[in-house]
């Protein structure tokens, strides 16, 4: 359904938005954590409070998860996540999120599909 322009014009939205990051240097703590707080008020004067925290592990080098991307299978990458030797959250230490950026860059689409799943 299409808004009316008068139903549209009377739309008012007030969104005040907070973010905080901490992300360490390697050696000091092995998470990284990001938390970010957003209070929207529409036009019917009701405060809705959204809150969104992730929090990360770090991994000195990718040598393991490069090895596990390119040469396993979706079993094994399923058995290193339950085990705990890689998680879904490990970032190198430029901040990219390794097991999807290391799946796209094998061109891995099952485990792309794990991943989603």
């Amino acid at each position: 359904m299409v808004p009316r322009t008068s139903d549209v014009a009377n739309f008012v939205r007030y969104i005040d938005e907070a973010r905080l990051s901490f992300i360490p240097s390697m050696g000091i703590c092995s998470n990284s954590i990001s938390a970010r707080f957003v209070k929207s008020i529409n036009s019917s004067l009701q405060p809705r409070l959204y809150t969104q925290l992730n929090a990360f592990r770090l991994v000195k080098g990718y040598d393991l998860h490069a090895d596990l991307f390119y040469n396993g299978n979706v079993e094994e990458i399923d058995a290193a996540f339950r085990s705990g030797v890689i998680t879904p959250y490990d970032k190198d230490c430029i901040g990219s999120i390794m097991c999807p950026w290391l799946a796209a860059r094998y061109v891995c689409l099952e485990v792309l599909q794990y991943l989603d799943s």
